[in-house]
C-alpha cells in the first residue's frame, strides 16, 4: 500500500467512503490534500498534528480523509477517469483524480490544503494552508466545529 496514514491518524484515502462515514457518525469531514513529496505536509504532521489538542480534536470531532495528489500507483477504475480541463490530461490515476478534484472544487492546486467541511463537501470556514502554530491551528480546527453545528 502507497498511502500510509500519519501515526496516531485513522484516515480515509476514499472521498466517498469517508463521507459516507461521516454521514453515518454525523461529523463533520477534514479533507487533508497532501503529498508523498510534500514537505510541509509532513512538517505540519510531525509538529502540529502531535499536539495533543489537536489531535483530539481530529481524532475524536472530525472524519479524517487524506487525499494525495501526487499518487501515481493507485489506478482509478475506468468509471471514475475523466479529462481533466485544468490539468490538461486524464485523471487516470489517483494523484491526478484527487488534484483535479482539489483544483476544480476549492479552487487551489497547493498542498498542504485543510478543507472542514459538511457533507456536501462544502467548505464551513476557508480553507487553509499550513499554520505552524498548533494553537491557532487547533482554534481553526474549532471554528469549523462550531460552524458545523449551527
Amino acid at each position: 500500500e502507497s498511502l500510509k496514514p500519519p501515526v496516531g491518524f485513522h484516515p480515509f484515502f476514499d472521498l466517498e467512503e469517508g463521507l459516507e462515514y461521516a454521514k453515518k457518525v454525523g461529523k463533520p469531514v477534514m479533507l487533508d490534500f497532501t503529498g508523498h513529496t510534500c514537505v510541509n505536509c509532513r512538517r505540519m504532521e510531525d509538529l502540529v498534528w502531535v499536539d495533543k489538542e489537536v489531535a483530539r480534536l481530529i481524532n475524536e470531532e472530525y472524519v479524517l480523509i487524506q487525499l494525495y495528489a501526487d499518487d501515481r500507483n493507485i489506478k482509478m477504475p475506468a468509471e471514475k477517469v475523466h479529462y481533466s480541463d485544468i490539468l490538461k490530461r486524464k485523471t487516470d490515476d489517483l494523484g491526478y483524480w484527487n488534484l483535479d478534484f482539489q483544483a476544480t472544487k476549492y479552487g487551489s492546486n497547493a498542498q498542504p490544503l485543510y478543507v472542514l467541511a459538511g457533507h456536501d463537501l462544502t467548505p464551513l470556514v476557508p480553507a487553509q494552508g499550513a499554520i505552524f502554530d498548533a494553537k491557532e491551528y487547533a482554534a481553526y480546527l474549532k471554528s469549523g466545529l462550531a460552524a458545523f453545528k449551527k
